[in-house]
């Protein structure tokens, strides 16, 4: 992924390492549309959080200042993304969104990061962090949620080790 930067992965417990560092390196790919990815979002994967460890990361993201993007894998490589989480610290509080998935438009180009429906809105990947919009996707929700599964699987089937150059740094648990 050229010009990509670097990424910040902290990982856990993993069922296919190679499979979900693909699924990270594509997820992000399809959301910087050719930017840089920068110090103000780190992007965490590994499994679900349990309530324990959001709580540690809701404090990681309010001490650190960071907004943080976590990527819970599933088991098997049919599914490698089970779900998103943002925890997006502002003014001494943490807004928390689980239960995000990759939307893309029928057009191409970036993509957003959708909530369930009953919240609304999207949310947009920048260099300088996680931006909610108030837009969310019209009438083609699940066409669009489709497109991004199937760009996503593509491109993790294709990736091989076509990742291996993008440097990861290992973030330490939050505290």
């Amino acid at each position: 992924m050229e010009g990509a930067g670097r990424l910040f992965v902290r990982i856990v417990v993993m069922s296919d390492p190679a499979t979900e560092a693909s699924c990270a390196h594509a997820f992000l790919e399809l959301l910087l549309d050719g930017r840089t990815l920068g110090p103000d979002v780190v992007v965490t994967g590994g499994g679900r959080l349990d309530a324990g460890n959001r709580a540690r990361m809701v404090r990681h993201a309010i001490t650190s200042a960071v907004d943080v993007l976590h990527l819970a894998f599933g088991s098997g490589r049919a599914r490698p993304l089970d779900d998103v989480t943002l925890f997006l610290p502002r003014f001494g509080r943490c807004d928390v969104q689980g239960g995000c998935r990759l939307w893309m438009s029928a057009c191409g180009g970036k993509a957003t990061i959708v909530p369930p429906s009953d919240v609304g809105g999207s949310f947009r990947l920048t260099a300088h962090g996680i931006v909610r919009l108030t837009d969310a996707p019209g009438s083609d929700r699940l066409e669009g949620l489709a497109r991004a599964r199937v760009w996503l699987a593509d491109r993790v089937a294709r990736a091989g080790s076509a990742f291996g150059d993008v440097t990861g740094r290992v973030v330490p648990e939050a505290a």
